[in-house]
């Protein structure tokens, strides 16, 4: 089990402090606007609850 663990950290070594040669340069991003008087709730996995918005006007 060391020696596996021991492994990881050499691999993870190489791969983010020797030879770094991937940069991400995108991440996914998802922007939605709602009203102000539109209370917004979020389930498990931060996954939008729709049937569970309030509006409040």
């Amino acid at each position: 089990m060391q020696k596996r663990h021991d492994l990881y950290v050499q691999a993870e070594k190489l791969l983010v402090e020797e030879d770094a040669t991937i940069i991400p340069i995108y991440w996914y991003t998802r922007v939605q606007v709602t009203k102000p008087y539109v209370t917004r709730t979020f389930g498990i996995g931060n996954r939008q609850a729709y049937e569970k918005w309030k509006i409040s006007k």
